[in-house]
């Protein structure tokens, strides 16, 4: 069983090699992400399978930093990353940073009183 588990582990190392040539010639920063988390994920199963197969519970706890290191890594890169949302459909001005520099149409007395608001002034407002 443990000669399985360390070919299992020789396996998955082969293609963590094969992750590294893919981290070095990704294109694009989140390309380039998604092999490192491939990575550490490949590194965490290597080390459990050593771990299991040379009875060494140490090797547990490393897997589980490199784990925790690929997780932080990939959460500094989305907010290193961080792409503005795309406007709302319905709401085109809702993004615009001029939009809260415009002043909303206010609405007639007559109108405010058949809705049944009161009528507040311009300059008035609780406080």
């Amino acid at each position: 069983m443990d000669e399985f588990l360390l070919g299992a582990g020789l396996v998955i190392a082969a293609l963590l090699a094969l992750s590294m040539l893919a981290l070095l010639r990704a294109p694009t920063p989140v390309d380039r992400m998604m092999a490192a988390q491939l990575v550490g994920s490949s590194g965490a199963a290597i080390c459990l399978l050593v771990a299991i197969a040379a009875d060494l519970p140490a090797i547990i706890d490393v897997a589980l930093v490199l784990t925790l290191l690929a997780a932080f890594a990939a959460a500094t890169m989305s907010l290193k990353l961080r792409v503005p949302p795309a406007p709302h459909p319905t709401i085109p001005h809702a993004l615009d940073p001029r939009a809260r520099q415009r002043r909303a149409p206010e609405l007639p007395a007559r109108e405010m009183a058949h809705r049944g608001l009161p009528e507040i002034r311009a300059g008035e407002g609780s406080r």
